[in-house]
């Protein structure tokens, strides 16, 4: 494609991780998608990101390309069974910390959403496709020992081998190793070519992903489009949303509350330093309107760990929707789209048909 081909920009959405509160996200984004005529997110958003339970609602929207309601019901019955399934003891015969919950219950919520999507055989679907996906997903993931996330991207990376460990993962082993946290589900282990790599949750180190998502859109854009070294930037996008999940005060954890809290106090930490970094850094993008931040203000009355409240949710959801900064991002996102309308789908299949993948 030649020079004066080159897109007007990219559209980029990235989830952060918050547990029950990722419902949250969900609904948010149903409300941002419903604003501009309820388009599917694959096809809207041109790259997703997210981090633990962020990655999961990435994987569905954009990996398995469901629709928005569809992502709810079967998040909260993700939830729902995982939260039924609560580990009574708390420390193993070693005195360590035994996870709360059941990662087979989320595996076994994971895999049904493989189905959903139309797989036969959900354990064996590979999370990178046989072709280049139409709209580009990254999650990340936190390798035991290593100082720096691992993020799995559901296309090829410039430089990676003809071969790697990323295009024989599977969907589930991708969502597992971002949610994978101390005190909260089991470290997941992937196996490749004999050698073994240990993850835990990709929250840990990142729990805001929005630096990660600009970072991938940046250097696919610049390697698509065989621009020079210097970095684009912000020509590369059009719009970027980050979609967070709140702070929480955690009640009634038990003998599990000190970890917890110092979990969530540092991820809490971390998503508020990561957005203030951002805005710092981009400042021109937000100043022409292009990046838009959805955050759940603190609601003490939900808990982590709790699914039971969902309507909680939903009913805050609804009541910001109607009034307050939401009401108006949300104004200003449809009016931004709206002026906007002519940026394409720009990695999409040229005749402007979705090019469908083999896995």
């Amino acid at each position: 494609m030649i020079q004066q081909d080159r897109p007007k920009g990219l559209r980029l959405v990235s989830f952060d991780g918050g547990g029950v509160q990722g419902l949250w996200s969900l609904l948010v984004l149903q409300q941002l998608m419903e604003s501009v005529g309820n388009p599917l997110p694959w096809e809207h958003f041109d790259m997703m990101a997210g981090t633990s339970t962020g990655a999961l609602i990435a994987i569905m929207l954009g990996v398995l390309r469901l629709d928005v309601k569809t992502c709810i019901e079967l998040y909260v019955e993700m939830m729902d069974d995982v939260c039924r399934q609560v580990s009574r003891c708390p420390v193993t015969g070693t005195l360590k910390l035994k996870p709360r919950y059941s990662s087979q219950a989320l595996k076994r919520g994971i895999l049904k959403a493989i189905s959903k999507a139309g797989f036969a055989t959900p354990e064996n679907v590979c999370f990178r496709p046989a072709t280049e996906p139409a709209c580009k997903v990254v999650v990340v993931a936190t390798c035991a020992g290593m100082s720096i996330p691992t993020t799995f991207t559901s296309y090829r990376q410039l430089g990676e081998p003809h071969i790697s460990m990323f295009d024989q993962v599977k969907i589930w082993e991708v969502a597992l190793a971002s949610t994978a946290a101390p005190t909260m589900f089991e470290e997941t282990i992937i196996t490749y070519n004999g050698l073994t790599s240990t993850f835990v949750e990709g929250a840990l180190k990142v729990s805001n992903p929005v630096d990660v998502l600009w970072q991938h859109a940046e250097d696919w854009w610049m390697d698509h489009w065989q621009l020079p070294t210097t970095r684009p930037g912000d020509q590369h996008v059009c719009c970027i949303v980050s979609i967070g999940t709140g702070l929480q005060t955690l009640k009634h954890a038990g003998r599990y509350a000190h970890q917890l809290i110092k979990s969530l106090a540092k991820m809490a930490n971390e998503t508020r330093d990561t957005n203030d970094r951002f805005q710092s850094a981009h400042r021109r993008v937000v100043e022409e309107g292009k990046f838009f931040r959805f955050d759940l203000p603190t609601m003490e009355d939900i808990q982590l760990r709790e699914t039971v409240q969902k309507d909680v949710i939903a009913a805050r959801v609804r009541a910001d929707g109607e009034t307050g900064a939401m009401r108006q991002l949300l104004l200003n996102y449809r009016w931004h789209q709206y002026t906007h309308d002519d940026h394409g789908v720009h990695w999409r299949d040229q005749t402007g048909a979705h090019k469908e993948e083999n896995r």
